[in-house]
């Protein structure tokens, strides 16, 4: 891995992380009467519902996001984590099968919709497994971007 790939890598990990750990940390930040708790669910509630029987609980205290969001959130920062040791030959097969975030999105949507029917309740870890396997497959696609639009910047910058 080059250098300029190996930044956007530690860059893409860096912000997973951070947005992983605030994700862990609101409920404890509540607990210890931490003002900033407030803050980092608001501005989850914007991408998740946030409803306490469907999230994992901390501290006595929600997780800021639900336990589907909680799988998306951690498989993605897995797949930014193992992409530099996934094989090139692997990472080139899944960049030009973009119907594999399709696919792996049958189980979620398949969860999500008997949950919306009521036809079931899925236990918060098969949630938050859907949630992981469907984002796993994400960093492929998003290094992928990010390595075209670092080099059409380059050639934008000769000319």
């Amino acid at each position: 891995m080059d250098k300029k790939r190996f930044l956007l890598w530690l860059f893409s990990l860096s912000l997973s992380a951070l947005i992983l750990s605030a994700v862990l940390a609101a409920p404890l930040l509540r607990a210890s009467g931490q003002r900033l708790a407030d803050f980092i669910y608001l501005s989850f509630s914007s991408v998740c519902h946030q409803i306490p029987e469907r999230s994992y609980h901390l501290a006595g205290n929600p997780l800021a996001v639900c336990s589907r969001c909680l799988g998306v959130y951690a498989g993605f920062f897995t797949g930014i984590l193992v992409y530099p040791l996934l094989p090139r030959q692997t990472v080139k097969w899944a960049e030009k099968r973009g119907y594999l975030i399709i696919l792996t999105s049958i189980p979620l949507l398949i969860d999500a919709a008997g949950g919306i029917l009521r036809l079931w309740i899925s236990p918060l870890p098969l949630r938050s497994i859907t949630g992981f396997v469907w984002a796993f497959s994400f960093p492929v696609y998003w290094f992928k971007a990010l390595f075209e639009l670092a080099v059409s910047r380059r050639k934008i910058e000769r000319n």
